[in-house]
């Protein structure tokens, strides 16, 4: 066998090495491309089966709430369910000369409200706004306490006298319960809301249900001296505030404003004039 047919020979030989690696590399390529193909099918597949169960979720929840406005009046309760798609808004009002020397109470119970989907309690006024939920949740030594009864003050100015100002404030009651949720909910007005110098006052109170009272000093008085006395063993916060919206009446934002002391039994607590002109005292019993 001469060169030259060597050389055809060794070509014809590289010729068919390089079409059957070309051959191999494409069915490899192609092996990847199907694989990749159905990969991304049963990948489309299944986000296309997430999206269907995020579209059921969200439609789920997008159901019409529908609202029911109470005119509601003082010294009288209201009993109704609430539920994921109805809520109550209760609106009051009344004149300021009516309320003299006195404040107003929201109390709000319930013993069907869970913690999982707790009763929402909102009250807008035109300088505060109060809210909690039912059960109330507060935190002890040895846990967290439940309470299904919640009674708040509402935030008061002091009186102009000789004026008679209308005022008006909304009670909203809701909940995220698909379930139907009983409630009770009232606004009742405090006597002797304004104490005077050398006058006694008897008041009871729970850790869900704070109680706090107005003091004016007299003309020429500068000093005044508070005590507080309780015959039960339960710890107890007394807080000395400015009479200003909002007023921290909790066991929890008690201390962002004014003075104030713990105590058992017996305490006492100088207020001055140059601090507080017009002042509002204030007992809240520990959840302990």
């Amino acid at each position: 066998m001469d060169i030259t047919t060597k050389i055809k020979l060794l070509s014809i030989t590289a010729l068919v090495a390089a079409l059957l690696g070309t051959y191999l590399a494409a069915l490899q390529i192609d092996s990847l491309a199907r694989a990749k193909y159905a990969f991304k099918r049963n990948s489309h597949s299944v986000v296309r089966k997430d999206l269907r169960y995020e579209t059921n979720s969200v439609s789920r929840y997008q159901q019409k709430v529908h609202t029911r406005v109470i005119d509601a009046k003082l010294n009288q309760k209201y009993s109704f369910a609430v539920n994921s798609t109805l809520e109550y808004i209760f609106q009051y009002s009344y004149t300021q000369d009516l309320l003299e020397n006195q404040a107003l109470s929201v109390q709000v119970t319930s013993q069907a409200a869970f913690r999982e989907n707790p009763i929402l309690v909102v009250v807008r006024q035109q300088k505060a706004v109060l809210s909690w939920q039912l059960p109330l949740l507060l935190e002890t030594a040895s846990g967290w306490q439940e309470y299904s009864s919640v009674s708040r003050q509402l935030c008061t100015e002091p009186l102009k006298h000789n004026v008679s100002v209308q005022h008006e404030f909304f009670l909203g009651v809701s909940t995220s319960d698909p379930k139907n949720l009983s409630f009770v909910a009232s606004v009742s007005p405090i006597a002797d809301f304004v104490v005077g110098l050398d006058e006694n006052h008897t008041v009871a109170l729970t850790a869900s249900e704070p109680k706090y009272y107005q003091f004016l000093f007299p003309e020429g008085v500068t000093n005044v001296l508070l005590t507080v006395t309780s015959d039960d063993d339960y710890c107890m916060s007394v807080s000395v505030q400015n009479l200003t919206c909002p007023v921290f009446d909790m066991d929890h934002d008690l201390k962002y404003d004014g003075i104030w002391q713990t105590l058992m039994n017996k305490t006492g607590m100088t207020i001055s004039i140059q601090n507080l002109e017009c002042v509002t005292y204030k007992a809240n019993q520990h959840s302990a």
